[in-house]
C-alpha cells in the first residue's frame, strides 16, 4: 500500500508539473505576443516622429533659402547693380551679400548673375571665412544647367536644384562638397529681365543635421534622391557613389529593392514586410507654379527597423531570468497540487456526508419543500409538503399542482413559478391556497434550480404555514381600528366641548374674582371672602384640569402644529418666572435664573415652550416648601438646554420611571398631599418631543429633582433692516382700549378688570361694530374674541391688516378656543384663553397704552447679532429703535434726528464710543442726549471717572442681560421725561 500511495503521489506530481509548464509556456507566449505588438508600435511611432522631424527641418531650411533669394531679387540694390555695375553700386551690393552670408553661415556662395550668364558679384563662404571675389575671377556660367533653368523663370518664380556634389573645372571637388542651388530672376521696374540671384547652400550642414536627428530612430535611416541614389545612409563609404565617375552605383533600388518598390510609388507612409518595419516621407516643394525644380530634387527619407520576432523576445535576457525564477515556483505548486489531490478523497467523503445531511433536512423539515421541473411536474417533495397537499410524497412525484389544488390556487402557483423561471431571481409571496389537505395561508420562497451549465431546469419552493399568525394579525388590526376610532371620537368630543366648558367657567371665575375684589375692598365678612377665594380657586383648578385634558387629547390626535418665531429665550424665561412668582412666595420658595451661556434669539414655538416652562416650574414649586427653585439656561451651538432644579421632596428610581405617564404622579399619597392631575409632565414630554428634543429627570429622595430639556434650535436670521414701504401714520392714537366680544358677561368682566387699573375702555359686540370703532376712535390696543356674532375675529383681523392706517394696531386675542396658526400670520401680539388671567391681561395692555410719546432710542454696536437682540427687547418695551454699526453712522443718524437715548458700544471700528461722546458734547443739539455706554471691555478707572463727569451711565455686557439693559434704558427715559415735565411746570 505504501508503494502504491507513493507511486500515485509521484504520478500526480509529474502530471501537475507538466500542466503547469504548459500553462506557463502559454502565458509566456501571450506575453511575448503582447510585447511584440508593443515593440512594433513603439518602433513605428518613434521612427514616424524622427522622419517627420527630419522632413520638417529640411523643409524649413529650403523655405528659408527660397525666401532669402526672393527677397534679395526684389531689392533695389540687386536691380541697380545688374543695370549699372559701377564701383559705388558694386560696393553696396557686396556689403549686402556679405551681410547675408555672415547671418546665415551655411551659404557657400551668393551670386548676382547678369542676363548674359556672367557673374556680376559673387561672395564665397567657407568655414566661417567670407570672401568677395574680385571682378577678374568672376566666371561665365551661361552654360550651367541651373543658370539656363533660372533664365526661363518668370518674375517671382524660384528654381531649386537637386542636391549634388560641387564640380569645379569638370571634376568633383574633394573632399565632397554637397551643394544645393536656389535661384530666382531679377526684373527691372519696367519688366526687363536684368539677371538672376543664385544661392549655393552648403549641403554638408544639412546632412549633419540629418545625421543628428537620425540617431533617434530605430534601425537605419537613408536620405535618397528621387532616383533612389544614396545621399546619406548607414554605410558612409557608399554615399554619393552615383555622382563619382567610375564608381559602382549604390542606391535603395540596388541594396533594398523591396523597400524601394514601396517608397518610389508613394509620398509617405509606414509598412511592415519581409524587409522589416518601414517608415518613409518625401521632401518636395509645395505643388504650385512658383517653385521649379529638377526632376531628381525630391528628397526621400527612409527609416528601416528590424521586425521583432517571438523567438527573439522569448530568448531575451529578461525572459530567461523569468524562466529561472518561475521553475522553483512551478515545482512548489506541483507539490502542493499533489498534496491537495491526496486530500481530495477525504473531501469527497465529507461531501457525501453533507449530501446525506441535506437529504435528512429536506425529508424531515417542517417546512414544505418541493422541486418542480419546467413543466410544473413535482420531482421531489418532503413529508411536510405531503401533509399540505393531502397526498404522500411518493404519490406526488410526476404530478402537477392541478391534481391536488383548486383551479384558482393552480393559476396563482403557475404564475409565481413562471416568474422565477423567466427572471432567474428568488421571490417570496404570501399565498392563500386550497389543497386537498385544506385551506392555508403560506409564506412561500421560490428559487431557480439550475444545472451545471447555469441553465434553469426547474423551480424549488419552501413554504411556511402562517395561517394562525394571519388570523391573529387580522384580529389585532380590527382591534386597532376600533381603538383609533374611539380615540378620534374622544378627541373630537373634547375639542367640541372646549367652548361649552370654558364659557361658563369664564363667567364663574370672572364674576367670582369681581365679587372677591369688592368683598376685600369693602372689608366684608371674612367667611364670605374665604368662600369666594374657594370658588375662584376651584374654578381655576377645574380650568387647569380641562386645559390639560384638552392638550393631551390634541397631542394624541396629532392636532398640535408648531409655529416657529424668533424669541429671546431669557425674556421668555423671565415671563414664566414672573407668572409663577406669587405661587412660589405662597410656598415660601425663592425663584432664580442662571444664564450659563446666553441662548440669545432662537426660532421656536414660544407658546409651547412657555407651557413647558410653566409646567416644570409649577411642578417644582408645588413639591418644594421653603426651598429654592433655579432655572438654568444654556445654549451649545444648535442645542438649547433648560434645567429646572429644586430642593423639594425628590423621587425614588421607581417613581421616576412613571412620572411622565398621563394621570400618574410619584404615588397616590403625593396626589392626596399636593393635588394635581398628573398630566403636566406628560404634556411637557410630548411637546418637547414634537419640537425634536428630549426631557430627562435626575432626583434623590429628600434632596430635590432636576428636570433637563434639550431642544434643537436653528440659527436665527436677523430681520432685514430695510424699512420697506412707508405706512401713513394717520391721526395719533389715544389711550383707549377696545373690547370686541359678543358675550355681554365676557365684556363686562374685561371692562371691570381694565377700568380698575385706570384704563379707559370702549366696547363692540360684533365684527362690524369693532371695525367702525377702530376707524372712529383710534384705540391703542384691541381685545378681540374669535367667535363673534356676524363675522369671525379672523375676518376682523384680515380687514385691519389690509388697511395701511390700522395695519399696526396691536391685537390681543381673548377666546375660549385654542391658538391657531393664523395667529402669527395676522400679527397677533398675544393669544389668551378664557378665562384670562386679569393681572397678565392688564400688564400686556399697558405695554401698548402710554401717556406720552414713544421714546426714540439709538443702538450703536458693531456686533450685528447683539445689536439686533437689544433692539428687539427695546421694541418690546415700547421704544422706537434705530441702529448703527459704528460711531460715524451713529453721528449721521443723530444729526438727522436727535434721539432721546443712545446705547453705545465702547470698542468699535472707524470711531469708538469715547470719540462719539466727545463729538456729541461739542454739538449743540446732541449735548443733552442721554448716553448709556454698553461694553464688554475692561474700562480703566480714570475713564470711568471721566464718564461719570459727563453723566454717562456705564453698563457691562458680561454682568447683566439684555432685559436688564432695557429696564435701565426705560428708567432713564422715564426720569428724563419726568424732569422735562417738571421743568415745564416750573417754567
Amino acid at each position: 500500500m505504501k508503494l502504491s500511495a507513493s507511486a500515485r503521489r509521484g504520478g500526480t506530481f509529474l502530471t501537475a508539473l507538466l500542466v503547469l509548464v504548459v500553462i506557463s509556456l502559454a502565458i509566456n507566449l501571450v506575453i511575448a505576443g503582447t510585447e511584440q505588438r508593443a515593440l512594433r508600435r513603439q518602433a513605428q511611432a518613434d521612427n514616424g516622429n524622427v522622419v517627420a522631424l527630419i522632413a520638417r527641418t529640411l523643409d524649413d531650411d529650403l523655405s528659408r533659402v527660397r525666401g532669402d533669394a526672393t527677397t534679395l531679387a526684389q531689392t533695389l540694390v540687386a536691380e541697380q547693380v545688374l543695370q549699372d555695375a559701377g564701383p559705388a553700386m558694386r560696393s553696396r551690393a557686396e556689403r549686402l551679400l556679405r551681410a547675408l552670408a555672415d547671418a546665415r553661415n551655411d551659404y557657400a556662395q551668393l551670386r548676382l548673375i547678369g542676363a548674359d550668364g556672367r557673374e556680376v558679384i559673387r561672395v564665397d563662404s567657407h568655414d566661417g571665412l567670407i570672401e568677395i571675389v574680385p571682378p577678374e575671377r568672376l566666371q561665365d556660367k551661361s552654360q550651367r544647367p541651373y543658370v539656363q533653368a533660372v533664365a526661363r523663370l518668370q518674375a517671382g518664380q524660384v528654381y531649386v536644384s537637386r542636391l549634388d556634389l560641387n564640380i569645379e573645372h569638370g571634376r568633383v571637388v574633394e573632399p565632397h562638397e554637397p551643394t544645393l542651388r536656389i535661384g530666382t530672376p531679377v526684373f527691372s521696374g519696367d519688366g526687363r529681365r536684368l539677371g538672376m540671384v543664385v544661392i549655393n547652400v552648403d549641403g554638408s550642414r544639412l546632412l549633419r543635421r540629418f545625421v543628428a536627428d537620425a540617431r533617434q530612430a530605430h534601425g537605419s535611416v537613408w536620405l535618397a534622391d528621387a532616383d533612389g541614389n544614396w545621399l546619406h545612409g548607414p554605410d558612409p563609404e557608399r554615399d554619393w557613389r552615383f555622382a563619382v565617375p567610375g564608381a559602382r552605383r549604390a542606391g535603395l533600388d540596388t541594396d533594398q529593392p523591396g523597400v524601394w518598390a514601396v517608397v518610389k510609388g508613394q509620398h509617405e507612409g509606414q509598412r511592415r514586410g519581409a524587409f522589416g518595419l518601414l517608415t518613409f516621407d518625401q521632401l518636395a516643394p509645395a505643388g504650385n507654379d512658383r517653385v521649379q525644380q529638377d526632376s531628381a530634387v525630391g528628397l526621400r527619407i527612409v527609416a528601416l527597423a528590424a521586425d521583432p520576432t517571438l523567438a527573439s523576445i522569448l530568448l531575451d535576457r529578461a525572459h530567461l531570468v523569468g524562466y529561472a525564477l518561475t521553475l522553483p515556483v512551478l515545482l512548489l505548486l506541483a507539490a502542493w497540487l499533489a498534496h491537495l489531490r491526496m486530500r481530495l478523497s477525504g473531501v469527497e467523503a465529507e461531501v457525501a456526508a453533507n449530501s446525506r445531511l441535506l437529504k435528512d433536512i429536506f425529508d424531515h423539515s417542517r417546512l414544505s419543500m418541493k422541486v418542480k421541473d419546467l413543466q410544473g411536474r413535482i420531482v421531489r417533495a418532503n413529508d411536510a409538503a405531503g401533509e399540505l397537499l393531502g397526498r404522500p410524497p411518493d404519490q406526488l412525484i410526476g404530478q402537477t399542482v392541478e391534481a391536488v389544488a383548486t383551479e384558482a390556487t393552480s393559476a396563482i402557483i403557475r404564475q409565481h413559478d413562471r416568474e422565477v423561471i423567466d427572471s432567474r431571481e428568488v421571490t417570496t409571496y404570501e399565498e392563500s391556497v386550497e389543497y386537498l389537505g385544506g385551506s392555508f395561508t403560506l409564506l412561500t420562497t421560490r428559487f431557480p434550480v439550475t444545472d451545471d451549465g447555469g441553465r434553469v431546469v426547474g423551480v424549488g419552493a419552501m413554504s411556511l404555514d402562517i395561517t394562525s399568525r394571519i388570523r391573529m394579525e387580522q384580529w389585532l388590526r380590527v382591534a386597532k381600528d376600533q381603538a383609533e376610532a374611539a380615540n378620534t371620537a374622544k378627541a373630537a368630543f373634547l375639542a367640541n366641548m372646549s367652548h361649552e366648558l370654558r364659557t361658563p367657567l369664564n363667567s364663574i371665575i370672572g364674576i367670582g374674582e369681581l365679587l372677591l375684589e369688592q368683598a376685600e375692598e369693602e372689608d366684608d365678612d371674612p367667611l364670605t371672602v374665604e368662600s369666594l377665594h374657594r370658588v375662584v380657586g376651584a374654578g381655576r383648578h377645574l380650568l387647569t384640569l380641562i386645559n390639560d385634558i384638552l392638550d393631551i387629547s390634541r397631542i394624541d390626535a396629532g392636532r398640535v402644529e408648531l409655529v416657529l418665531e424668533p424669541i429671546l429665550v431669557s425674556t421668555l424665561a423671565e415671563s414664566a418666572l414672573s407668572t409663577l412668582q406669587p405661587l412660589a412666595v405662597a410656598n415660601g420658595n425663592r425663584l432664580s435664573m442662571v444664564v450659563a451661556a446666553d441662548p440669545g434669539v432662537v426660532a421656536i414655538d414660544a407658546v409651547r415652550m412657555r407651557q413647558v416652562l410653566i409646567n416644570l416650574l409649577g411642578n417644582a414649586i408645588k413639591f418644594t416648601r421653603d426651598g429654592e427653585i433655579t432655572l438654568r439656561l444654556e445654549r451649545d451651538v444648535d442645542t438649547l438646554r433648560i434645567a429646572v432644579s429644586d430642593t423639594g421632596i425628590g423621587m425614588t428610581p421607581e417613581q421616576m420611571e412613571r412620572i411622565f405617564a398621563p394621570f400618574e404622579q410619584a404615588d397616590r399619597s403625593i396626589t392626596r398631599r399636593f393635588g394635581g392631575s398628573g398630566l403636566g409632565l406628560a404634556i411637557s414630554r410630548q411637546l418637547v418631543q414634537l419640537m425634536g428634543g428630549w426631557i430627562a429627570v435626575e432626583s434623590e429622595p429628600g434632596r430635590g429633582s432636576t428636570f433637563t430639556v434639550s431642544i434643537p434650535v436653528g440659527a436665527f436670521e436677523a430681520p432685514s433692516r430695510d424699512p420697506g414701504p412707508a405706512v401713513p401714520d394717520g391721526p395719533s392714537r389715544d389711550s383707549l382700549v377696545l373690547v370686541a366680544d359678543d358675550d355681554e358677561d365676557a365684556r363686562r368682566l374685561l371692562i371691570g378688570a381694565l377700568e380698575r387699573h385706570g384704563l379707559p375702555v370702549i366696547t363692540a359686540c360684533s365684527g362690524a361694530e369693532a371695525l367702525q370703532q377702530v376707524r372712529s376712535q383710534r384705540p391703542a390696543v384691541m381685545l378681540l374674541d374669535i367667535l363673534l356674532g356676524d363675522m369671525s375675529g379672523w375676518d376682523v383681523l384680515a380687514a385691519l391688516r389690509a388697511d395701511p392706517l390700522y395695519a399696526n394696531l396691536p391685537v390681543i386675542l381673548c377666546t375660549v378656543t385654542d391658538p391657531d396658526h393664523r395667529t402669527a400670520a395676522l400679527g397677533v401680539v398675544e393669544h389668551m384663553t378664557k378665562p384670562v388671567d386679569r393681572d397678565q391681561l392688564v400688564r400686556l395692555v399697558k405695554r401698548f397704552v402710554r401717556s406720552g410719546p414713544q421714546s426714540n432710542v439709538l443702538v450703536v454696536d458693531d456686533d450685528d447679532h447683539y445689536r439686533e437682540q437689544l433692539a428687539m427687547v427695546l421694541r418690546r418695551a415700547g421704544c422706537r429703535v434705530r441702529m448703527a454699526a459704528n460711531g460715524q453712522q451713529a453721528l449721521a443718524h443723530m444729526e438727522q434726528e436727535p434721539p432721546d437715548l443712545v446705547l453705545l458700544d465702547l470698542v468699535m471700528p472707524v470711531m469708538d464710543g469715547l470719540e462719539v461722546i466727545g463729538a456729541m458734547q461739542g454739538h449743540p443739539l446732541l449735548a443733552h442726549v442721554q448716553v448709556v455706554l454698553v461694553t464688554a471691555a475692561d474700562v480703566p478707572q480714570h475713564t470711568v471717572q471721566k464718564l461719570n463727569e459727563s453723566a454717562v451711565l456705564l453698563v457691562s455686557k458680561a454682568e447683566v442681560g439684555l432685559d436688564c439693559i432695557a429696564r435701565k434704558a426705560r428708567d432713564l427715559l422715564d426720569r428724563v421725561e419726568s424732569e422735562a415735565r417738571d421743568a415745564g411746570t416750573h417754567g
